[in-house]
């Protein structure tokens, strides 16, 4: 009686190869799952703010979610962020402090502060004053208290620096001018990306081994 062993140096081939292969797949679930927290990166922006001007948040951008480096057979790793300073200030919460001033917008503006639009920035106000053009803002159009050097930059009696205008018989602030100001924590990047890890990164290695074994050679 004899028992006849088929498929034994396939078999061992294949145990041989397994810590290559499971390397090779885990460095492709890395990634794919590395991809997808990038691109999920503009949609928790989208869900903090109103509106996220540009495309900093973009991938290849100075300040965009980059992945960097990208994980390798002998480096299991990707790092996925952004150099932006605001984008970390904002995932945790702070004090944001200035050399020079922060503008801060103020209820009178039209819209959220959160959405200041471009006509009502500090730069454009002050172009605006140079052309003498007129200032839409909540409450009707405005004209300046007086020019410094072509802006609305101006010192109230009680101290208070900041980008006035005048309605009618009142006086109101577009923005305030403040050494620092705190931002509340709104963002949660991290949060979110650990979700997204924690749902793709086993399925996908569970994939990228299966058919890694299957092509073998």
């Amino acid at each position: 009686m004899s028992v006849q062993m088929i498929g034994m140096d396939r078999a061992l081939k294949a145990v041989r190869n397994v810590d290559k292969q499971a390397r090779f797949a885990m460095s492709r679930a890395i990634n794919t799952t590395a991809l997808a927290v990038q691109r999920n990166s503009k949609d928790v922006l989208d869900d903090a703010f109103d509106h996220v001007r540009g495309r900093w948040w973009k991938p290849k951008q100075r300040y965009g979610f980059n992945i960097r480096p990208f994980a390798r057979k002998d480096r299991l790793y990707a790092v996925v962020g952004s150099a932006a300073p605001w984008v970390a200030l904002h995932e945790r919460g702070g004090i944001k402090r200035a050399s020079g001033a922060l503008a801060i917008p103020q209820k009178d503006l039209k819209g959220k502060p959160e959405k200041v639009r471009r006509v009502i920035r500090p730069q454009r106000i002050a172009q605006k004053l140079r052309n003498q053009k007129r200032l839409k803002v909540k409450g009707g159009s405005a004209r300046p208290l007086k020019k410094r050097d072509g802006s609305l930059i101006t010192k109230m009696p009680s101290g208070q620096r900041g980008l006035f205008v005048r309605i009618g018989d009142r006086v109101r602030a577009l923005y305030l001018f403040e050494r620092e100001a705190r931002i509340r924590k709104r963002l949660n990047w991290v949060r979110d990306s650990r979700r997204v890890v924690d749902r793709m990164l086993d399925r996908e290695f569970s994939k990228e081994f299966k058919r890694a074994m299957a092509t073998a050679r």
